[in-house]
């Protein structure tokens, strides 16, 4: 029995919700990983992610959180519970797993909500991905944790942000949210969350210009002859329709704002939201070719190191153009 199963402390249990709370002091940390050597004082961020189970499935002896992400100078540590498969919600299968990235193998940070169901993605160079679900109500913390992996090892951007050339800007002289907004159409309506999904985050970097947007398309099936007259049946009550995203850069960073899944069948409405951040400084290689299976998109592969990122843009656009030649983007 573990010392503290007998010590009458109810806080972490009273204070237990679906949310993502920071830790500040000691008395913060999840009991199951207070024996981790960790001095606050040293850290820029402490975040504790809970378990997703209900209110009524806890109690005072549940181990409540999933994970504890700690963001140091140069170091990013998550500590994971370790998962039984018979396991019920108050069972204690013991212990947790350390798992550690060093800030500059960082290349990529993708975020994806579809409602309540969150899921970040953290690429490292080797093309490892260490990933966590989480809350989609608790969105706002897992953006400043991903704000501190933003500004890399230390705690500093790499430096001042060079301004864009205006001939990169979607239209030169526009302010960024003249630039979004007034490229949408009234039919465009349910992708205004995606352009507000950047204005929220360039409105704390006012260094973010909105480079590319393309609103949501509905997609034809490449293929020709029996096979392909198959395949198309289904598409005009079914249609397959690449979702609207955005594509922004400051001068260190590539951002794309769009949904969940880039390429989606039938005609239900679309609630989720994804935030892709890459560093250009790890940036090595970019790979555009048709999809293989709709007319119109392209399949755009970003290379960092082992890690391959993947987007679907529309065939001639703009954010294809302009993904094509980002591996040739200075930065800061």
């Amino acid at each position: 029995m573990r010392p503290w199963a007998v010590v009458s402390d109810n806080r972490e249990h009273d204070a237990f919700g679906p949310w993502v709370d920071e830790v500040h002091t000691p008395q913060d940390v999840p009991r199951l990983y207070r024996d981790h050597p960790l001095n606050l004082d040293d850290t820029r961020l402490v975040l504790k992610v809970p378990r997703n189970i209900t209110r009524r499935e806890a109690t005072a002896e549940t181990d409540l959180y999933e994970h504890l992400l700690v963001v140091q100078a140069e170091l990013l540590t998550v500590l994971s519970r370790h998962q039984s498969a018979h396991e019920t919600p108050t069972g204690r299968p013991g212990g947790y797993r350390t798992r550690q990235v060093a800030l500059h193998d960082i290349v990529a940070v993708r975020d994806e909500v579809d409602l309540l169901d969150g899921h970040l993605h953290v690429h490292t160079r080797d093309g490892g991905v260490l990933s966590l679900s989480y809350n989609g109500s608790a969105r706002e913390r897992v953006q400043r944790l991903i704000d501190e992996l933003r500004t890399g090892p230390h705690g500093h951007h790499a430096g001042a942000p060079r301004p864009i050339a205006s001939a990169q800007r979607t239209a030169p002289g526009a302010g960024a949210e003249e630039l979004t907004i007034a490229a949408l159409s009234p039919d465009d309506v349910a992708d205004v969350a995606v352009v507000a999904d950047y204005l929220q985050v360039a409105r704390q970097r006012p260094d973010l210009i909105a480079l590319a947007w393309h609103g949501r398309q509905v997609l034809r099936p490449r293929l020709t002859g029996l096979v392909g007259a198959l395949h198309h049946l289904p598409h005009p009550r079914s249609p397959v329709t690449l979702q609207a995203a955005l594509l922004a850069r400051d001068g260190t960073h590539l951002e794309v704002f769009g949904r969940r899944e880039r390429l989606v069948r039938g005609q239900r409405p679309v609630h989720s939201s994804s935030r892709l951040l890459l560093p250009l400084r790890t940036l090595d290689r970019v790979r555009a070719r048709p999809n293989p299976r709709y007319r119109r998109a392209t399949d755009v592969t970003l290379q960092a190191g082992d890690a391959h990122l993947h987007l679907t843009v529309p065939t001639g656009s703009l954010a294809e153009r302009l993904l094509r030649v980002s591996a040739t983007w200075p930065s800061s």
